[in-house]
């Protein structure tokens, strides 16, 4: 899984109502946050599309993203057998084709959206740009340059679109939405093969 310089950010939020014309970005960002702690467990089919500006590189990836209040899993189906794993502090990201693991702490991911859009939200500039059907696309603007795009949906962020200070992008797309549904037994039992080469830069 690709490593360099580049931060998971994870969008999941659940439909409750429909946006009127006229949409109010305080009260929407309120809904979202009430909606946030309605969640339980979740399940999605993901697009994932990065960017590096200064090697110009693009990279679309796409599988399954599963999680609840602990734990969470990105299982990978292009590239085949990738997953990015988050529990007890910790981030796990197992490439299988160069036979590689890499641990870390997780305290600079964000993996709730509730979090996430806190993080940017009263930092930022914030303006609706479109509006059609039952969707509004807003963007954020930081004082750091950097440009957020989110498209909502019912109360469902079904994209989710950052520009860094540096033209880096990190795009998401969420499709076929579970909220609240029992998960599979042991979703979360991930186990690494042996005699991977396996990189920790948790701190001791």
């Amino acid at each position: 899984m690709d490593t360099c310089k580049n931060r998971f950010i994870i969008i999941f939020l659940f439909p409750i109502f429909l946006f009127p014309e006229n949409v109010n970005l305080e009260k929407m960002y309120e809904d979202i946050l009430i909606t946030y702690s309605k969640i339980y467990t979740y399940e999605a089919s993901f697009a994932q599309e990065n960017y590096w500006n200064e090697i110009d590189i693009y990279k679309n990836s796409d599988g399954k993203v599963f999680y609840n209040r602990e734990k969470l899993l990105m299982k990978y189906s292009q590239p085949d057998g990738q997953i990015l794993f988050i529990a007890d502090f910790t981030v796990t990201m197992y490439d299988p084709i160069n036979n590689q693991a890499i641990i870390s702490d997780k305290t600079d991911i964000e993996l709730r959206p509730d979090k996430l859009i806190a993080k940017y939200w009263d930092i930022s500039e914030k303006e609706i740009i479109d509006q059609f059907d039952n969707s509004v696309k807003i963007e954020l603007h930081t004082r750091n340059a950097e440009k957020i795009q989110i498209t909502v949906t019912n109360n469902l962020i079904t994209e989710f679109y950052i520009v860094d200070e540096n033209d880096n992008v990190v795009m998401y797309q969420f499709a076929d939405v579970q909220v609240n549904k029992e998960l599979p037994d042991k979703i979360f039992d991930v186990k690494l093969p042996e005699n991977i080469n396996l990189i920790d830069l948790r701190e001791k």
